[in-house]
């Protein structure tokens, strides 16, 4: 068993970028005295109108309305970095965990949960969890959330401080994002340590092999995943009964066939993220089918819930949100 087992890695500038950077909170407490502002919009549902309210010199509304306008539009321009989803299902393939732990406030979760490659095993961010990076205690959280000790894992960021000295002090394996790349694309330092040597080495044996093509057509994996539901359940849907039930979830739930409510649930439960994905790509269902077809069926909290959320939002289900109680910033508006 290799001594890493899973790779944590920062949110924005890591995973997903900013492609039209306004910083807006960063406008908003531009001249402010102190940090904790910074802290309060990263570790609370609190908004900008919220923290505005509360400032010395509280922004006019045209200027709110300006600062609300940038927040939409970065959420809007937030992509994957490139090469991350190949990255994503390497480690995957390699039987390791994957963990995304971030800076983050609230307005930023769809765009980010949007953006990464597939659900992740473990997800900490600092407004839900009331605590941040460099801070200890967020790091423990992390080991506790996959289940692992901190010799086991290795977490990669863009911020030297959040993402490299504060897990080593933790105990984790660290490296910047810019060391990981590197190590991919030209291999590792003579300097590395040795389970971090042992990581590459295997990630570097199964790229030589190649990636997994996902070789079906959005409608042969519908009717794939249906397949395995049906095998799953004991059933016999079919695909039209499959279509109506995604496209009417809540009439399903609360109806009275316990059997097409099974559907559903087994359905987004059991099919992966690469199938789901391609299953929009044909049209028939949208990410915003899926989303309500997971709010039906899953539990509250659910990981793949949020993912699916997030994705129907990057894909224009909803506009972004910008009340007070959810609207917030990155940590890279913040804290540079």
């Amino acid at each position: 068993m290799p001594v890493i087992r899973a790779v944590c890695f920062d949110g924005f500038g890591t995973v997903v970028e900013i492609r039209d950077r306004r910083r807006p909170f960063q406008a908003l407490l531009a001249g402010g005295s102190s940090s904790g502002w910074a802290a309060k919009a990263l570790t609370r549902r609190t908004g900008l109108s919220e923290l505005a309210r509360d400032l010395a010199n509280s922004p006019s509304e045209e200027r709110m309305a300006e600062l609300e306008a940038d927040l939409e539009a970065e959420c809007a321009s937030t992509r994957q970095r490139p090469g991350m989803d190949e990255v994503w299902d390497t480690l995957r393939r390699l039987g390791l965990k994957i963990g995304v732990c971030s800076n983050l406030a609230s307005a930023y979760e769809h765009a980010l949960l949007g953006c990464l490659p597939r659900v992740p095993d473990a997800l900490v961010l600092s407004f839900q969890a009331g605590i941040m990076k460099p801070q200890i205690e967020i790091y423990q959280l992390v080991c506790e959330r996959l289940n692992l000790e901190p010799g086991q894992i290795l977490f990669v960021g863009d911020s030297l401080e959040a993402d490299v000295l504060g897990p080593r002090r933790a105990g984790l394996f660290a490296m910047s994002i810019g060391e990981f790349e590197l190590a991919l694309a030209e291999g590792l330092t003579p300097d590395t340590p040795g389970a971090i040597a042992e990581l590459f080495e295997q990630i570097a044996a199964l790229r030589k092999l190649g990636p997994i093509p996902l070789v079906h057509t959005p409608k042969q994996a519908l009717d794939s995943g249906l397949a395995h539901v049906n095998v799953s359940i004991r059933r016999k849907y079919s695909r039209h009964e499959l279509l109506e039930v995604l496209r009417s979830p809540l009439a399903v739930m609360q109806g009275d066939d316990a059997g097409l409510k099974h559907l559903l649930s087994a359905f987004i439960d059991e099919s992966d993220e690469a199938l789901l994905t391609r299953i929009t790509e044909g049209g028939e269902i949208t990410w915003a089918n899926l989303r309500e077809a997971a709010l039906a069926g899953l539990r509250p909290g659910d990981l793949k819930l949020a993912w699916i959320a997030g994705r129907a939002v990057m894909a224009g289900a909803n506009p972004f949100p910008t009340s007070a109680a959810v609207v917030g910033a990155p940590s890279d508006d913040l804290a540079r």
